[in-house]
């Protein structure tokens, strides 16, 4: 990996930028697994929405029993659940070129999308589940899929070990002493992932 114009960062699968692209890479894998199989998986019964327990505590009947009691309930669910596991399909693939192609070269714009963009979705989720929460039906993590919470557990760690691995920077065009044409030295680099202007040609 590139660090500057004459030196090299080397990857490590068990360095800390390693494992922070381990973790957003199994993120954007369950995700894209979901997604594919919730089709072939909706007519193998489990909940309306998250599982068994708390969907017939929320709704006040069993699943079956709803579904048997109103056809047409069962397949808006089956439509609507087709529909939505395009999401998770499109967000992993995003989460999996991200991770591979930005995040594992080192780019801290590639940190910052996977980093809001996997809150923002956790954070859609737990809003999905409020009317639960407000109708006083708990959860514990064996309630919740593993899309779910899985993401959630990761996304902090996969931050933390990016950041703690530091930031690449691209290469300075100012030689030794200020001059141009020198040996190119390595540019500036602050959180925000931009080099700083000093010296530098456009």
């Amino acid at each position: 990996m590139r660090l500057g114009s004459n030196k090299l960062m080397t990857f490590r699968w068990l360095g800390p930028l390693g494992l922070s692209v381990a973790l957003f890479l199994v993120i954007g894998l369950l995700w894209v697994l979901v997604g594919v199989l919730t089709p072939f998986l909706l007519d193998r019964g489990g909940g309306l929405f998250v599982n068994h327990r708390t969907d017939s505590a929320y709704f006040g009947a069993s699943p079956e029993v709803l579904l048997a009691a109103d056809p047409a309930l069962g397949k808006l669910r089956t439509v609507l659940l087709t529909v939505i596991a395009g999401f998770p399909i499109s967000l992993g693939v995003t989460f999996l070129a991200v991770a591979w192609f930005a995040l594992k070269e080192g780019r801290v714009w590639g940190l910052l999308t996977l980093a809001i963009a996997g809150v923002v979705a956790v954070l859609l989720w737990a809003v999905s589940l409020a009317p639960y929460y407000r109708a006083g039906i708990g959860f514990t993590l064996g309630d919740l899929p593993p899309f779910m919470w899985v993401p959630a557990l990761l996304i902090i760690p996969g931050t933390i070990l990016r950041r703690n691995e530091g930031f690449a920077s691209r290469p300075g065009t100012r030689g030794r002493g200020g001059g141009l044409g020198g040996e190119p030295t390595c540019a500036r680099s602050d959180f925000r992932g931009f080099p700083s202007n000093r010296g530098e040609s456009p």
